[in-house]
């Protein structure tokens, strides 16, 4: 689901990175405690049943542009995870994610 958000967001981006940038996101996310990572891990769970494959194409850009609280946070925070992950590593990327 994480990579969903992101590959929607950078659809140039080759998989070996998009790969590497999933696994940062995922390993920040799942490092965060107390009531906050509860609450993040929850909707990380939410999103993931939504985004499940039969519908995905259908309810990935609504959650993704639309700012309900806790799903357009949770958004938010990959994205920003992702983008300073890939452009601290690989600041020659375009806004699309070519290399």
């Amino acid at each position: 689901m994480i990579r969903s958000i992101l590959a929607a967001d950078l659809p140039d981006l080759d998989n070996d990175r998009l790969d590497e940038v999933t696994a940062f996101v995922e390993r920040r996310i799942d490092q965060l405690v107390g009531p906050a990572g509860f609450g993040v891990r929850l909707v990380r769970m939410l999103m993931s049943a939504l985004l499940a494959p039969p519908w995905r194409r259908f309810t990935l850009p609504v959650l993704t542009s639309i700012a309900l609280p806790g799903f357009g946070d949770f958004v938010r925070l990959v994205r920003s995870l992702g983008y300073a992950y890939i452009w601290e590593l690989w600041p020659d990327t375009s806004p699309e994610g070519a290399r």
